[in-house]
């Protein structure tokens, strides 16, 4: 299991609706940014796209949609 090297920078994790949801952004901090930063869709799409490619509400569980933007950027 692998750290997310954009743990510190992720715009999920400080975006004012991230603010209102605490505990299930902990929750998502703990199982994606500390523990499987493979498996998390914004860091699926920001090692392929950019960082400013990730859309500001894709959650770090929306694989599929993660797969669909990465299909459609050719990848």
């Amino acid at each position: 299991m692998a750290k997310c090297e954009d743990a510190g920078n992720c715009r999920f994790l400080t975006d004012l609706v991230m603010v209102v949801m605490p505990t299930s952004v902990n929750l998502y901090k703990q199982l994606y940014c500390l523990e499987n930063a493979k498996d998390c869709a914004r860091n699926m799409v920001s090692q392929a796209l950019g960082s400013d490619s990730v859309p500001t509400d894709l959650f770090p569980h929306h694989k599929e949609r993660a797969e669909r933007i990465l299909t459609r950027a050719g990848h």
